[in-house]
């Protein structure tokens, strides 16, 4: 993990955004806890997947906390893809402002690099 620490540190000016991995029945104790800290200033997509498998009412309470703690949520139904065009459709708004700017200065909209994490199996 200090070597993956070590990697993201050198090229997170490379990285637009930030795709987070949680599992969806233990949202918690999936997330890593530090991550935070390491890409502070990036814009942030927690995506919870296996949201097929897990209580979806106490789930749903834990998307509630994530968000009200500034978190951008996905629950992400693995089987039948739903919400995936969601992800999509969240990381360009939040990248819209930035590809403006750029279209100001007479550029082109970059794609999306994402940086995606999280523990194995989530």
């Amino acid at each position: 993990m200090a070597k993956t620490k070590r990697e993201i540190r050198e090229k997170l000016n490379l990285i637009d955004i930030v795709y987070e991995v949680i599992d969806a029945r233990m949202p918690r104790s999936s997330k890593i806890v530090d991550i935070d800290e390491l890409v502070k200033g990036k814009p942030r997509i927690l995506i919870m997947t296996k949201y097929d498998l897990c209580d979806k009412k106490e789930t749903d309470k834990f998307i509630s906390d994530y968000e009200s703690e500034g978190y951008h949520v996905v629950p992400v139904d693995l089987i039948s893809g739903e919400n995936v065009t969601k992800i999509v459709q969240l990381s360009l708004d939040l990248l819209k402002e930035e590809n403006e700017k750029r279209k100001t200065k007479g550029l082109k909209p970059r794609n999306v690099r994402a940086l995606i994490l999280g523990a194995p199996n989530v």
